[in-house]
């Protein structure tokens, strides 16, 4: 930095960057806080042989992708649902679901533990279900449960073998 910068008190360019930075962040987090908190969870209706179903959003446990179809997994049962996975995705973002794989978003408040190898990683649900998870995932999921540091590694235990999920 200059001497005739220091002297006329202007502010350095990165300075005022992170400043807009920091308040367009504080501004969505706001804005998403605003729509948690106002937005009715709306059921997920599905049908299915002539049956509709209807699923609150808080039974659901994952989301997966199969194709053009998603997988409903919500109180020990399996829906399966014509819609795509983006706009799933984007429905469920502002109750608590996050997207761990390109095929698998979760509900944050089933997480149970997150194993991560060298790799390979998984989300281990309430339920034990053990759920795969990218590395892009893995950064969402922390930023979403707001860990600001994680461990690089969690050992697998002789319980998460036995209640592994194909």
């Amino acid at each position: 930095m200059s001497l005739e910068c220091m002297e006329s008190n202007a502010a350095p360019r990165w300075s005022r960057q992170f400043k807009s930075r920091l308040d367009l962040a504080l501004h969505q987090t706001k804005e998403r806080l605003k729509q948690w908190n106002a937005a009715p969870a709306e059921p997920i209706v599905v049908r299915d042989r002539g049956r509709e179903y209807v699923i609150p959003i808080e039974t659901l446990d994952q989301v997966e992708a199969q194709g053009d179809y998603v997988l409903l997994h919500a109180g020990g049962r399996r829906y399966l649902k014509l819609e795509r996975m983006a706009a799933l995705e984007s429905a469920l973002d502002a109750f608590g679901f996050v997207r761990v794989h390109r095929s698998r978003i979760v509900n944050l408040d089933r997480v149970a533990r997150i194993i991560r190898h060298a790799n390979d990683a998984f989300v281990v649900l309430s339920d034990g279900m053990r759920v795969p998870m990218s590395r892009t995932g893995y950064a969402r999921l922390l930023d979403a449960m707001s860990y600001a540091d994680a461990p690089d590694t969690v050992e697998l235990d002789a319980m998460a073998d036995r209640q592994m999920v194909q």
